[in-house]
This record gives C-alpha cells, sequence and structure tokens, in this order.
C-alpha cells in the first residue's frame, strides 16, 4: 500500500474488500510475546487486538491519512480465504493482563506518516 502512494500504482484486493481480520500493531505482539517469554507461560495463546477490520476499512484509513485516493484492482477472492475473523486474547488477559494498546486506525496513522515522510 505505500508503495502504491509513492508510486501511484493500483494495489490488488482479492474478493471485495469485505473479509475482515484481526490487525494488530507490531509494537503490541511484541510486547504480548515478551511478557509470555518472561513469565515462562506455556501452552497456546492468542495475540490479538479484539477488533477486526475489513480490508476495505483499511484502504478507506489508508487513504483518509494519506489524503490520497488508492487505485484499486479487485482480483477474483480465494476459496480458502476467512471471510470473517475474529479472536479473542481473553486467556493471554486473564493471564498475564495484557491488551493490545495500539489502536489500528492510530498505528495506520503513524506507519502513513512516517511513510510520508521519506518521499
Amino acid at each position: 500500500v505505500c508503495r502504491a502512494i509513492h508510486e501511484n500504482t493500483p494495489i490488488s484486493i482479492w474478493g471485495d474488500g469485505g473479509n475482515t481480520k484481526d490487525y494488530l500493531f507490531l509494537d503490541d505482539f511484541l510486547d504480548a510475546l515478551e511478557i509470555i517469554i518472561d513469565r515462562g507461560l506455556t501452552g497456546t495463546f492468542n495475540v490479538a487486538s479484539a477488533r477486526s477490520l475489513s480490508v476495505q476499512e483499511i484502504v478507506s484509513l489508508v487513504e483518509s491519512f494519506a489524503d490520497k485516493n488508492l487505485k484499486v484492482v479487485h482480483c477474483p477472492a480465494f476459496p480458502w480465504d476467512v471471510e470473517e475473523s475474529r479472536i479473542s486474547a481473553q486467556k493471554l488477559r486473564a493471564a498475564t493482563g495484557w491488551r493490545a494498546r495500539s489502536d489500528i486506525a492510530e498505528a495506520i496513522q503513524r506507519v502513513i506518516e512516517a511513510e510520508l515522510k521519506c518521499v
């Protein structure tokens, strides 16, 4: 997406962009991983933001922060792709108190602002 902003090239979206995923800012993932390692936790834990957004919502956020309309090419959806993904990090929260600190919109804004400074 950042390359498309700089080079004014299209981005490809598989399907209509309505599929949702639980996006997590890297800093939040690393914080959770550090806590899990420091506490010596074992088992399986979901690390998630608890907020699912569609691909189209992500594109809209990027466009608003970049003040640019992206060219989007819709490709056929993959039959194996999940249409809606909502992940709970409740088990990790109960064990450690961890929760994602970054609002995904604010995280996208920080990435886009940093990227635009590289022009």
